[in-house]
């Protein structure tokens, strides 16, 4: 019963004039929300956030704003949000987990507003290594997701050695978890940070 939200999607590669004139171009039409694609965006965090800035002042502000292809690493969330952006999608967090690398860290509130601290290796463990072949603690402690809460890195490592898709299932549940639990800081930022504002 929900319709469908139609997006159009800023072009323009690595070149700002080209980015401003597509964004001219997608303003035109009748659209949901404004999605903003193509070279670097996502893959190239650095210039997705320049890219950003760029066209933000010239987005409208009743309109979803969409990076696509971000979420390579829960920190990308973070810049492009705090760059004015409303949504994003990436397959990473899911295929990171299926070849085993699992998230490990946590959004933290920052000043007024937030950063993910790493924990091991960048903020990845690689359940691969046979450091964890018996380690009985979870991916990473502290973590309320299932696969933290009901099994351990050598039970994971086990599966993933032995090519068992229940790994591929409790993987993707930790990083999907870790994803959502850094949206639901940076909501909470937001909110603490309006409600400062206007008082």
């Amino acid at each position: 019963g929900y319709p469908q939200a139609l997006f159009g999607i800023v072009q323009g590669g690595s070149f700002r004039d080209l980015r401003e004139l597509s964004v001219e171009q997608v303003l035109k039409m009748e659209l949901d929300g404004i999605a903003i694609g193509g070279e670097a965006i996502g893959f190239d965090m650095e210039k997705t956030v320049e890219i950003v800035d760029w066209v933000r002042p010239m987005l409208p502000q009743d309109k979803l704003r969409y990076t696509m292809g971000v979420g390579l690493n829960p920190q990308d969330l973070i810049d492009v949000v705090r760059s004015g952006i409303d949504v994003f999608d990436c397959v990473a967090p899911t295929r990171n987990a299926r070849h085993g690398a699992l998230y490990h860290g946590r959004a933290v509130p920052d000043g007024q507003w937030v950063r993910f601290e790493n924990g091991l290796e960048r903020g990845r463990l690689l359940i691969k290594k046979s450091i964890f072949a018996k380690d009985d603690r979870p991916v990473l402690e502290g973590c309320s997701c299932l696969t933290c809460q009901h099994y351990s890195r050598g039970y994971l490592h086990y599966l993933f050695k032995k090519k068992q898709a229940l790994y591929a299932s409790l993987a993707c549940i930790h990083n999907v978890h870790v994803m959502q639990e850094t949206c639901n800081v940076m909501r909470q930022a937001i909110v603490t940070h309006s409600a400062s504002a206007s008082h």
